[in-house]
């Protein structure tokens, strides 16, 4: 049950952070590329070492009881774990979202991207067949 009440949490926090990422990716689009990477990838990174690292140090020092359930201490630091994992998640990929809309991908197909063969240019149907 405790599982359940943490991942709903998660869970609930990511969906009210949806909204706030674009305000995110809005707010560091203003700074530099090569700063706008390391802050992606370093809140992607630091997310993941934040969690494992925070779970291995609950486990040494409040080991889950014989059915399997934590303390309410461990099991709400567990859960704020899971949050802050969540909160640098969303903000690493509001990031590297930003960098994406730099103008790399047209709104709209332009002209140039459409493939077009010259007027006098046999096509595929016509090759090899006499008038």
């Amino acid at each position: 049950l405790q599982g359940a009440v943490s991942f709903l949490v998660w869970i609930l926090y990511g969906l009210a952070l949806r909204r706030r990422s674009e305000r995110i990716a809005a707010a560091v689009s203003r700074l530099g590329r090569g700063w706008r990477v390391a802050a992606g990838a370093l809140a992607m990174m630091l997310s993941g070492v934040l969690l494992l690292g925070g779970l291995a140090a609950l486990r040494s020092l409040a080991a889950p009881r014989p059915d399997g359930s934590l303390d309410t201490v461990p099991w709400i630091a567990v859960t704020l774990l899971g949050i802050a994992f969540v909160e640098l998640q969303v903000f690493g990929a509001a990031v590297m979202v930003s960098l994406t809309r730099e103008g790399s991908v047209p709104a709209a197909p332009s002209q140039t991207s459409k493939k077009r063969r010259p007027p006098s240019a046999p096509s595929a149907k016509t090759r090899g067949k006499k008038p």
